[in-house]
C-alpha cells in the first residue's frame, strides 16, 4: 500500500517522467544546408573555380572550403579575378559573373562573348576589368556600369593569358605573340612570333613573365 509505505507507485513501462521525457524528445530537425547558401565569409582568402559551374571560397589559415557558390546549370568556371569587394568569374559558355565578396550574392552576369565563345582570361587594370576570350578578342569592362567600353583587337588566336600591372596590360595568344598596352589600350610591345603559344603571363619588377605551350618559361623586358 503507498499509502502505509510513503513509496511512490512505480510508472507503468510505457510512460517516462518529466526529466526523462525531456531527454528522449529528439531535438528539431536542423535545416540541411544548401549549396548555393550565400552567407559572408570573414576569412575569405582565395577563391577556385571548376568545370562544374562551382565555385570554392577557401580560407588560407585552415585550408578549408568556407562557401560554395554556383555559376548556373551547364556552366563551367574557366578563370576568376578579385576586384575590390567583387569577384569575377569567367565562364565557358562566353559570361562573366560578379559576386559581392561582402555577401556572396550575384550581382551581375554580362555576356561577354557569344554563346559557348569562351572566357579564358580575365584581369583587372585600373578601374577596368579586361577579358580575354577564345575568338581572339579582349573586352574592356568599365566596373560601375558593367558595360564593354571597347574592344580591344590585337591577336589572331584565342588570348588564353591576361596580367595587369597598374595601368598597365599585357596579352598572351595561341598564335605566338605577346602585347602590352597602356590604358589608351594601344599596343606598347609586340613579342611579334618569337614565342609559341602562350598560356600563362606575369609580372614580376616591371617584366613580363611568360610560360608557352611547349613549356619554356621567358622573361622579357619592358
Amino acid at each position: 500500500n503507498p499509502e502505509s509505505t510513503g513509496e511512490t507507485p512505480p510508472l507503468p513501462d510505457d510512460t517516462l517522467g518529466g526529466d526523462e521525457v525531456a531527454a528522449a524528445t529528439p531535438p528539431p530537425p536542423r535545416r540541411r544546408p544548401r549549396n548555393n547558401d550565400r552567407r559572408p565569409v570573414s576569412t575569405f582568402e582565395f577563391a577556385s573555380g571548376s568545370d562544374d559551374g562551382s565555385i570554392k571560397i577557401w580560407s588560407a589559415s585552415n585550408l578549408r572550403c568556407q562557401l560554395t557558390l554556383h555559376a548556373g546549370h551547364n556552366v563551367g568556371i574557366l578563370v576568376l579575378a578579385a576586384l575590390p569587394g567583387k569577384l569575377a568569374c569567367g565562364a565557358d559558355d562566353g559570361s562573366i559573373i560578379i559576386f559581392d565578396t561582402r555577401t556572396w550574392a550575384s550581382l551581375q552576369r554580362i555576356q561577354g562573348e557569344a554563346e559557348n565563345n569562351e572566357i579564358w582570361a580575365l584581369a583587372v587594370v585600373d578601374h577596368y576589368l579586361v577579358s580575354g576570350s577564345v575568338n581572339a578578342a579582349i573586352k574592356v569592362w568599365n566596373t560601375q556600369t558593367w558595360t564593354c567600353e571597347r574592344d580591344v583587337l590585337n591577336h589572331d588566336g584565342p588570348v588564353y593569358a591576361l596580367a595587369a600591372l597598374q595601368n598597365h596590360l599585357v596579352s598572351g595568344s595561341s598564335d605566338e605573340t605577346i602585347a602590352a598596352y597602356s590604358t589608351d589600350w594601344q599596343p606598347e610591345l609586340d613579342g611579334g612570333n618569337s614565342c609559341s603559344g602562350v598560356w600563362a603571363l606575369t609580372i614580376h619588377n616591371d617584366r613580363i613573365v611568360s610560360g608557352g605551350v611547349n613549356g619554356v618559361i621567358r622573361i622579357w623586358d619592358r
